[in-house]
């Protein structure tokens, strides 16, 4: 009997696993939101939604539909307006599947950080999308602009910060968890990505808009805002944007231009690398970076012999100058007009000699105006192409 009983209570524990997800929801039953758009007046948050419409995503059950709606409600605080959304749409909303985050340049002015807190603390929002300040613009504008490759426009936008990451390099994409690992850390500050609506806001948000052949609006990325103590500070130039991911090692492919007699010379960066080296010499902090790069020659508009083994050699040392130009500039609008360590040598500085930086840590965005950094770079050209010299010069010979 006791045996038996055993062998039903045993029965019985092993049933629970199976019981499925006690708070489920069906998919009927939610209001699936890809991209969310913060913008404020005076204490009030007004936040926007743009939610999926299932039935237009799927191929067997298309309308005329736009595959997107926006909502809008207002909200003393981020969590308030959500919840106040429940108002406007008929299902439950679930932020499970955001990809971007779009934040008013006002805010990132004033309260950046405060506006993060719910979206890191709240546990059933996950941490993989990116996060984007509207530039010059308020934040929903963003979320009225249909897209044509990607029919979701948080996904044309995901996908465009993804790939100009990859191969163009004057963008990051940030993510909330590298946002708020560099907030907190005292010899940091992060950098965000800027987004703006460039040509016809209405006609972008018409459906005749993506059945047109001659786009009439586009959501565009718009370099790198900088940040200090939680706040934006100012916008780098792309040049800077691009000297700021050399410095930091984000650099997957890029490509840049320089001139030559009589045209230009555009190469293109295949690796990147940056090893930043701190150390403190008679109680002055030092920061070097070396930054090594390969690449290729893509285009030459200009009289040059690229068999010459001499060419080669002065090109590779003019592209490297160019490099470290760019990042130099980055480094002094930093620290000049920024005032803020966006690179983390304040982070490399403690790791070295943490006694030192006990002593500077409160007031390293200060010091960091002083700090001396020498930046070296090498550049090494791998292919040349198909020609030597520009079919253009050969002819003329």
């Amino acid at each position: 009997m006791g045996r038996k009983c055993f062998t039903l209570l045993l029965c019985c524990f092993l049933l629970l696993p199976l019981a499925g997800c006690w708070n489920a929801k069906e998919l009927d039953e939610l209001s699936i939101a890809s991209m969310i758009a913060i913008d404020k007046t005076d204490d009030t948050y007004e936040i926007t939604a743009q939610i999926i419409n299932p039935a237009q995503n799927v191929e067997e059950e298309r309308t005329d539909r736009a595959p997107v709606a926006t909502h809008r409600v207002t909200g003393a605080s981020v969590f308030e307006g959500l919840r106040g959304l429940t108002t406007d749409i008929p299902r439950k909303l679930y932020l499970a599947h955001i990809r971007v985050i779009v934040i008013s340049e006002k805010i990132a002015k004033e309260d950046f950080a405060e506006v993060l807190d719910f979206f890191f603390r709240d546990h059933q929002v996950r941490t993989d999308f990116f996060v984007v300040i509207s530039r010059d613009q308020q934040a929903k504008e963003i979320l009225k602009v249909l897209t044509r490759v990607e029919e979701i426009p948080a996904e044309k936008v995901f996908s465009s910060i993804t790939f100009s990451e990859e191969n163009w390099a004057p963008t990051k994409g940030m993510q909330i968890d590298d946002i708020v690992e560099q907030l907190v850390l005292d010899g940091d500050n992060p950098v965000v990505t800027g987004i703006r609506v460039v040509g016809d806001k209405e006609i972008g948000g018409s459906r005749e808009h993506v059945e047109s052949i001659e786009t009439q609006a586009v959501l565009k990325l718009q370099n790198l805002a900088a940040f200090r103590e939680g706040k934006l500070v100012g916008w780098m130039t792309e040049d800077q944007s691009k000297g700021y991911n050399y410095i930091r090692g984000n650099v997957q492919s890029t490509l840049g231009v320089i001139p030559c007699k009589d045209g230009v010379l555009t190469f293109e960066v295949i690796r990147s690398e940056s090893n930043i080296e701190a150390k403190v010499i008679n109680g002055k902090p030092q920061i070097d970076v070396i930054i090594s790069t390969e690449g290729n020659i893509a285009e030459v508009t200009c009289a040059i012999d690229l068999s010459d083994p001499h060419t080669i050699e002065k090109l590779e040392k003019e592209i490297a100058d160019d490099i470290k130009t760019i990042s130099m500039d980055s480094i002094a609008r930093a620290q000049t007009d920024f005032r803020s360590d966006i690179f983390g040598f304040g982070e490399h500085i403690r790791r070295d000699d943490p006694a030192y930086w006990k002593s500077v840590k409160n007031d390293w965005n200060t010091q960091f105006e002083d700090l001396h950094v020498n930046v070296n770079v090498d550049f090494s050209i791998h292919h040349t192409g198909t020609l030597t010299e520009s079919f253009i010069y050969e002819k003329k010979k």
